[in-house]
């Protein structure tokens, strides 16, 4: 589980780094909406709809993945037997959970995207060289790509240390002495 939750935090840092800069090249729209008289919250929706969207289609394509690995690694392993212990399909459980975290995660790394379009400047917006808002000249505007990408960069390393370590231990157990003779299985 540790795993899994490194790669969704990797992903969730991904999804806000292309987020921040869809927003950026989404400035001009945002600010024409702004001056046309939407609301500053009415902008925070549209981007936090538009991501909510986007991470619960992540969600569903990630649970119809895993569904068909999952049927794939118990055929591959019962090898054509009709009748299984186990069983691939998703329960209630399994599916409030992915709607749940699909959710979070969209609402939390949608936010921050979100709330720093609401806060741009409509006239600078509307000219034709503005700043963008990756640029926004905030210490904390060109702060947080950087931020992501170096969580990114850290959780990628530390998923690939936490893999090589566990690959070594399977090879370990499998070399392990136990003080007795096991069978050889002859292969099918």
């Amino acid at each position: 589980m540790g795993v899994v939750a490194l790669v969704l935090l990797i992903a969730c840092a991904n999804l806000a780094n292309f987020l921040l800069a869809k927003t950026a090249s989404r400035e001009r729209e945002i600010s024409t909406r702004l001056a046309l008289g939407a609301g500053r919250w009415r902008v925070v929706r549209q981007m936090l709809t538009e991501t909510l969207l986007l991470s619960l289609l992540g969600g569903v394509l990630g649970l119809l993945l895993a569904t068909w690995g999952t049927h794939f690694l118990i055929d591959f392993v019962v090898r054509g037997a009709t009748n299984t212990p186990f069983d691939a399909n998703p329960d209630i459980h399994v599916l409030l959970f992915t709607i749940g975290i699909s959710l979070l995660t969209g609402i939390l790394f949608g936010l921050a995207p979100a709330l720093r379009v609401s806060r741009t400047n409509v006239a600078p917006g509307l000219k034709a060289n503005s700043r963008t808002v990756a640029g926004d000249g905030t210490s904390f505007g060109r702060l947080l790509p950087k931020i992501l990408v170096t969580a990114q960069v850290t959780l990628s390393v530390v998923l690939l240390v936490s893999a090589g370590l566990f690959v070594r231990t399977l090879h370990n157990l499998e070399n392990q002495d136990f003080g007795f003779d096991r069978p050889k299985c002859a292969p099918r």
